[in-house]
């Protein structure tokens, strides 16, 4: 669950670091539920702040009387962590699967967010996943364990060349082997595993929870579980780079890949087929 140190809102201690992760959860919502303007995370619970608070506790809380108070261990919180949407309860492990892929709205939503074209996020979603799409087999959210960032989180205690744990970056396998991988990794050190991985149709690294506007690792791996969990990290961590956000805006597939695939991004040609993905979309 996402967690707050205190209390947010009207009258309540509004600490800027608690404040910030609101803005950033009533933001991410915002990205895949409606077309109103992002909150500024300047960590003020102003008025425009209270005002979406209240907003959003009477339209998907249904609180009778919104207070404009979301506290550490309330209701409108828990909502929040689950990324509760509109006319929906919060959603529970692998509720997504009777959908497994997005809808046209999830995408206009989100590119409304950051003021890009739909294609530019199809694109990301093509050359991270392809076909696979959000979902395994089994209704998981696709992942991708990195046993360098394994081997980095853990100073190297658990070193196994070739398998969970290794300075050296690949010999990914299988996909099938990608969850196996991690369940092991989880039961030398649980939170470090879950960082250790890519998630999700747009393949966050766990790592960067933080970026993709969730407090810590736990709330971030139960998001990945639903299409709007996904596509929030996706719209936060991007909001969270200026020039993740201007590449993806302008189409400099270069400056993007450089900054979301890393150094080695022209190993795998990560540039082009971004940039190849995107003029098939924008000619479909």
């Amino acid at each position: 669950m996402m967690r707050i140190d205190a209390a947010v809102g009207i009258g309540q201690p509004n600490h800027r670091h608690d404040v910030c992760i609101i803005q950033n959860r009533l933001n991410a919502i915002t990205a895949v539920s409606n077309c109103a303007a992002p909150l500024a995370v300047d960590g003020i619970a102003g008025k425009g702040t209270i005002a979406r608070i209240k907003e959003y506790q009477a339209s998907v809380v249904r609180l009778r009387h919104p207070d404009g108070i979301i506290s550490p261990a309330g209701i409108t919180l828990r909502h929040l962590s689950g990324l509760a949407m509109p006319g929906t309860s919060s959603p529970s492990p692998h509720a997504s699967h009777a959908v497994k892929h997005f809808s046209e709205p999830h995408y206009l939503n989100a590119a409304q967010y950051l003021g890009c074209d739909i294609a530019a996020i199809k694109a990301v979603a093509m050359i991270e996943t392809s076909a696979r799409g959000p979902f395994d087999e089994q209704g998981r959210p696709v992942i991708l364990f990195e046993r360098h960032y394994f081997h980095k989180l853990t100073q190297g205690k658990y070193a196994m060349p070739g398998d969970i744990s290794s300075e050296a970056r690949g010999a990914y396998g299988k996909y099938s082997e990608q969850y196996p991988k991690l369940h092991k990794a989880m039961s030398l050190d649980r939170a470090a595993a879950l960082r250790s991985a890519s998630w999700g149709a747009f393949q966050i690294m766990g790592d960067n929870c933080a970026k993709a506007g969730f407090a810590d690792i736990e709330p971030f791996t139960q998001a990945m579980n639903t299409l709007e969990g996904q596509m929030s990290g996706f719209t936060c961590f991007i909001k969270s780079s200026p020039s993740l956000l201007s590449a993806l805006r302008d189409h400099h597939w270069e400056q993007f890949a450089r900054v979301y695939n890393g150094p080695d991004y022209k190993t795998n040609h990560y540039h082009t087929r971004i940039a190849h993905y995107y003029e098939q979309l924008m000619h479909a």
